[in-house]
């Protein structure tokens, strides 16, 4: 018998026993490696675009909260009180004068409007390439039984109603090309308490989307350049 053959073979026999375990861990090992590193770079990118939607989220939160305090001011000021209350041609005027400057002010409203208690519209402004443009009193249109309105009749004075996103409706038919509107309302008194309907805020949702999307991309590039410094 060759001896050395034996162990050659015996030799080599346990070289694999003792190899392939360690092959084993130390190939586990690079994967486990290349696998923490994947889910780094995932977790990194998950933690980095959901830091800029936040930021993002932030934007368009801020810019609904905008509408929120405006309504609330356009509530105590001067002009709109003596028009709730008398609404007489001078005061109405005031009232158109205020609306005005709001729009001019704040490109993603679309309309403003005083809807009286009845459901009709007595005051609106709709906003033409950002310029406020009055609706003739002969076109101005009952909105009595549209849910925003028999919505926020329900609230108390200087509570705020947000509808649901959805498409503008004039005269009972979708107003084409087809804008979808995110609406904030309150309801008013005059100053005897007697309720006089509603001030209402229409936005643009497709250029609050836009500026919210913009915001994101925005916030990642900054987050993404900060990461490569």
């Amino acid at each position: 018998m060759n001896y050395k053959s034996v162990f050659s073979v015996n030799a080599m026999k346990n070289w694999f026993r003792l190899f392939l375990p360690l092959a084993l861990l130390g190939t586990l090992g690079l994967v486990y490696l290349g696998q923490s590193r994947i889910d780094e770079k995932i977790n990194r990118l998950l933690f980095e675009q959901s830091t800029a939607v936040r930021l993002g989220s932030a934007t368009l939160a801020n810019e609904i909260d905008d509408a929120v305090r405006h309504l609330t001011s356009l509530t105590r000021e001067k002009p709109i009180l003596s028009a709730l209350d008398s609404a007489q041609p001078a005061d109405l005027e005031r009232m158109i004068a205020a609306v005005s400057s709001l729009i001019q002010r704040n490109p993603a409203y679309e309309k403003v409007r005083w809807i009286d208690e009845t459901g009709m519209e007595r005051v609106r402004l709709n906003a033409i390439d950002g310029k406020p443009l009055l609706v003739p009193e002969q076109e101005l249109q009952s909105k009595a039984d549209r849910y925003f309105f028999v919505d926020t009749m329900r609230l108390r004075p200087g509570e705020i109603y947000f509808s649901r996103p959805d498409l503008n409706v004039e005269n009972g038919q979708i107003e084409l090309p087809k804008k979808r509107m995110l609406r904030v309302a309150t309801p008013v008194v005059d100053s005897a308490g007697r309720p006089r309907g509603i001030l209402i805020i229409n936005l643009r949702m497709r250029q609050l989307l836009e500026h919210f999307a913009r915001n994101v991309e925005f916030a990642e590039a900054n987050i993404k350049q900060a990461r490569l410094r």
